[in-house]
C-alpha cells in the first residue's frame, strides 16, 4: 500500500513524540534516584551543592522539520507518445473504363434469285383433215365437201426431266477397254464398257464395279471373279476403276478424300463424253470394295441412286460417319465368311436400316435364286433395304458370282 506524503509525515511525528515521551520519563527517573542518592546528609559537609542545574533544556524544540519533504515528485510523465500516423492513404482509383462499342453490322444480304424459267412450249399439231366427200347420187346430186382443217399447234417442250442426258450425248462412245484420267495430281485407271447397240442419244444409267483388296477393275469384271458383265453389259455403262498401290497390294482409302475425289472426277468424265442418266448412278463392289460401296454411299449419299456392298463394312463404325443424301441398300454377306465377319455385314445392314427410316422388325421375302433375301418394311419412299446372305462352300468369303450379279440387278433396276 503506498502511503500519501501526509500520512508518513503523521507517522514520523507521533513515532518522534513517542521517543521524547520516554525520554522525559526516564530523565525524571533519573532525577529522583539522584535526589534519593543526595538526601543522605551526612555530616560530611559535603556541600554537595549538586548544582546539577539539570537544565535538562531539553532543547526539545521539536521542530520536528521532519523534513520528510516528501515531495512525492511522482513525475509520471507518462508521455505515452503514441505516434500512430496510420496514412491509409487508399488510393482507389477504379477507373472501369467499360467502352462496350458492340458494332453488330448485320448486313443479312439474302439475294434469292429464284429463276423459274419453265419454257412450256406445247406445240400439239393436230391437223385434222376431215375430207368427207359424201357423193350422194340420190337422184339429187348434192356434192358436199367439207374440208375441215383443225390445226392445233401445241409445242409442249418441257426441259424438266428425271432422264436428261449428260454434256456427253450425241458423242459417239470409245471402244470399250483401259483409259486414264488425272485426279488429285496422280494418274488413274478405270474399265470402261459400253453396251453393244450403245445409242449417243439415249442415257444410260451408270454402274460402279468396286474390287476387292489386292485386285484391279478388269479382273473385278471378269466372268471368274465379279462376272458383273453377265448382267449389265447391255443395259447400263459399266466402270471399273483400279484403286491405288503396289500389284497385289491395291487398296481403297476409306477414312481419307484421294478416292472420293477421283470417284468425283471419274464421274464428271464420263458425264462428258458419254449419254449417262444423272438420276442413276449405282455403285457395289466385294471385301474392301464392300467398304468403299458403303463409303461411297455414306458421303455420295446425293449423287448415287443405290448400292449394293458385298462382304464388306461401314460406314458406320461405332460413330457418326457424317453422311449426306440418301440411297437404297442391297447388303449381301456370307454366313460362313472368316475374312470379314458377317457381324460387320449386319451392322452395315442395320445403319442402313436406321438411315433410311425402316421398320428393323418388320421383313418382306424376297424371291432371288440362290440367296436368301428380305426387304424391310416402312422405309422412306424410294429407298429401300435389302438384306440378303449366302453360303460358300468354301471358306466364305468368295464372291457369289453366279448369284449376286443378277440379284443386285434387278434391285437396282427395281428402283
Amino acid at each position: 500500500m503506498k502511503l500519501s506524503g501526509t500520512a508518513i509525515f503523521r507517522l514520523a511525528l507521533f513515532f518522534v513524540l513517542m521517543t521524547i515521551g520516554c525520554a522525559e520519563k526516564s530523565a525524571k527517573d533519573n532525577d529522583n534516584n539522584s535526589s534519593d542518592d543526595h538526601f543522605d546528609t551526612s555530616s560530611d559537609s559535603d556541600s554537595d551543592t549538586n548544582s546539577d542545574t539539570d537544565t535538562d533544556t531539553d532543547s526539545d524544540s521539536d521542530s520536528d522539520t521532519d523534513s520528510d519533504s516528501d515531495t512525492d515528485t511522482d513525475t509520471d510523465t507518462d508521455t505515452d507518445t503514441d505516434t500512430d500516423t496510420d496514412t491509409d492513404t487508399d488510393t482507389d482509383t477504379d477507373t472501369d473504363t467499360d467502352t462496350d462499342t458492340d458494332t453488330d453490322t448485320d448486313t443479312d444480304t439474302d439475294t434469292d434469285t429464284d429463276t423459274d424459267t419453265d419454257s412450256d412450249t406445247d406445240t400439239d399439231t393436230d391437223t385434222d383433215t376431215d375430207t368427207d366427200t359424201d357423193t350422194d347420187t340420190d337422184t339429187d346430186t348434192d356434192t358436199d365437201t367439207d374440208t375441215d382443217t383443225d390445226t392445233d399447234t401445241d409445242t409442249d417442250t418441257d426441259t424438266d426431266s428425271d432422264s436428261d442426258g449428260s454434256a456427253g450425248c450425241g458423242q459417239t462412245a470409245p471402244e470399250n477397254g483401259y483409259f486414264t484420267i488425272t485426279s488429285g495430281g496422280i494418274e488413274r485407271e478405270y474399265y470402261l464398257t459400253t453396251p453393244s447397240n450403245y445409242d449417243p442419244n439415249k442415257p444410260y444409267p451408270v454402274y460402279f464395279g468396286l474390287h476387292g483388296y489386292g485386285s484391279y477393275g478388269q479382273l473385278f469384271a471378269d466372268r471368274w471373279y465379279g462376272n458383273t458383265l453377265s448382267a449389265w453389259q447391255e443395259e447400263v455403262i459399266t466402270v471399273h476403276p483400279d484403286a491405288l498401290g503396289a500389284e497385289g497390294e491395291t487398296q481403297w482409302e476409306i477414312n481419307g478424300d484421294t478416292d472420293l475425289i477421283f470417284f468425283d472426277d471419274l464421274l464428271a468424265h464420263l458425264k462428258g463424253t458419254l449419254c449417262v442418266d444423272d438420276a442413276n448412278i449405282f455403285a457395289s463392289g466385294h471385301s474392301m470394295g464392300g467398304l468403299f460401296s458403303n463409303y461411297l454411299g455414306c458421303h455420295r449419299g446425293d449423287v448415287l441412286r443405290g448400292i449394293a456392298p458385298v462382304s464388306g463394312a461401314g460406314p458406320s463404325f461405332g460413330f457418326d460417319p457424317g453422311c449426306v443424301g440418301q440411297v437404297a441398300a442391297m447388303v449381301i454377306h456370307g454366313t460362313n465368311d472368316s475374312t470379314v465377319d458377317i457381324s460387320s455385314g449386319e451392322g452395315s445392314r442395320d445403319y442402313w436400316i436406321e438411315r433410311n427410316g425402316c421398320t428393323s422388325d418388320e421383313t418382306t421375302a424376297m424371291d432371288v435364286t440362290g440367296l436368301d433375301c428380305v426387304t424391310y418394311n416402312g422405309c422412306d419412299g424410294d429407298y429401300p433395304v435389302a438384306w440378303c446372305t449366302y453360303t460358300d462352300p468354301e471358306e466364305g468369303h468368295n464372291y457369289p458370282r453366279e448369284t449376286g450379279p443378277p440379284a443386285i440387278h434387278n434391285f437396282f433396276s427395281s428402283l
